[in-house]
């Protein structure tokens, strides 16, 4: 058998079923009746690898829920429990990885957000790794925020309607063990807030069956994860899967209901954003099919580039095409 990277790989269903309703306040939980697969929060990896046994097989075209554990696997729950005292190997773990039938090497699995749904409490870190470089002193701990009507309640007169988004979502590396805090072409912990109910994710296939997983929930984030962490919740995501055969584009490719985006990662933000603006020249021209000419006013006209996060080793960079300039 292969070697599985799982921090923990319940066989007790109900078990996590019940775990999972506590953090999301007892909703009821999408998938469970309607006949729809479903992967239990509890079946997670924190390495992105060929070698992690898959959780569970799916048709080309099959909608399933994913339950999602917070980035620090619900194990922050009181103000003075932060990232430090807790094991390296179980941050952000992303569950899955999920066998997509008929994914082979050279393919695009396409992933479509239907919905997301997430708990009623969310964690922000302050620590002093992350507030030090910014010359800004407060105390290190753990902040709450309570989810209320889809609000996030900052304070007594700062509420901010949520925006759900999965911070983690990616399907095996070309080779070797890619940790799920790090971003790559592969996807990973890319951090894009646009990564949300509606869009459409494109990633490379580079092994039989895919094997994607996803986690990292946010109920919030600012571009950047300028913090080092945004409001992070547990949750659940229904999503739709298609191989797509046959086609080039440059990846990872997002499409939302108002840009088409091109997402890069690398050492540094110049690197990445560099990388994101040559794949967007090369999708409009390549898949577009805009002569180079047009290509290079058009992305000079309206192309936005923008920083999905730097709070990692590897940073990630996303170009953006309003759907209106094509």
């Amino acid at each position: 058998m292969k070697e599985n990277h799982s921090i923990v790989n319940s066989n007790n269903e109900d078990a996590d079923i019940d775990e999972l309703r506590k953090i999301l306040g007892g909703k009821k939980c999408a998938g469970r009746n309607d006949g729809m697969k479903r992967i239990d929060a509890g079946r997670t990896i924190t390495y992105m690898s060929e070698d992690n046994d898959p959780v569970i097989y799916v048709e080309n075209g099959d909608t399933i829920t994913v339950e999602m554990q917070d980035c620090f696997a619900g194990k922050i729950r009181k103000k003075n429990e932060l990232l430090k005292a807790l094991p390296w190997n179980s941050i952000n773990p992303a569950t899955g990885p999920v066998y997509v039938k008929g994914a082979e090497p050279g393919d695009i699995l396409k992933i479509s957000i239907l919905d997301i749904q997430i708990g009623d409490r969310a964690v922000i870190l302050c620590e002093a790794t992350d507030f030090n470089r910014y010359h800004f002193q407060i105390s290190e701990k753990s902040m709450f925020v309570d989810i209320i009507n889809d609000e996030a309640v900052i304070s007594d007169k700062i509420k901010i309607k949520v925006r759900p988004m999965i911070g983690v979502i990616g399907t095996a590396p070309e080779t070797g063990s890619v940790l799920t805090t790090l971003p790559g072409i592969h996807g990973g912990n890319m951090d894009n807030t646009h990564i949300t109910t509606g869009s459409t994710l494109y990633l490379p296939v580079f092994h039989e069956g895919a094997l994607l997983s996803l986690g990292d929930m946010h109920a919030l984030m600012g571009d950047g994860e300028p913090t080092g962490s945004g409001l992070e919740i547990s949750g659940r995501a229904i999503i739709k899967v298609d191989v797509v055969k046959n086609e080039f584009m440059p990846l990872p490719l997002l499409e939302t209901e108002s840009f088409v985006e091109t997402i890069a990662s690398a050492k540094s933000l110049d690197e990445a954003s560099v990388l994101a603006v040559e794949n967007m020249l090369t999708y409009l021209n390549k898949n577009m099919g805009i002569d180079k000419g047009e290509t290079w006013k058009l992305v000079a006209a309206c192309g936005n580039v923008g920083i999905c996060q730097f709070a990692n080793a590897m940073k990630t960079a996303r170009c953006c095409i309003p759907k209106t300039c094509l």
